[in-house]
């Protein structure tokens, strides 16, 4: 889903968070954007917790071709 800016809107519920942002357990400040290559070990690791395996050449591949392709949630402080 694209905001008027042309932007990636993702629901709260997708980032775990309360509707109203209000769950005192979870940060409410989290910036949606674009992954970057040095995203890319992060995301694996995280990727691996839940059993998915893909190869770090794989996933500079498909941001070199389409640099939209993934996206990341952080902090607002950017902190991940």
């Amino acid at each position: 889903m694209s905001d008027a800016s042309g932007g990636t809107c993702v629901a709260r519920e997708q980032l775990g968070l309360a509707s109203d942002g209000g769950d005192s357990k979870r940060p409410s400040k989290w910036i949606v954007r674009p992954m970057r290559d040095e995203d890319i070990p992060k995301c694996l690791e995280i990727w691996n917790e839940v059993g998915l395996t893909e190869a770090h050449l794989t996933v500079s591949s498909v941001l070199a071709t389409d640099p939209d392709g993934f996206n990341v949630a952080q902090l607002e402080d950017g902190k991940c």
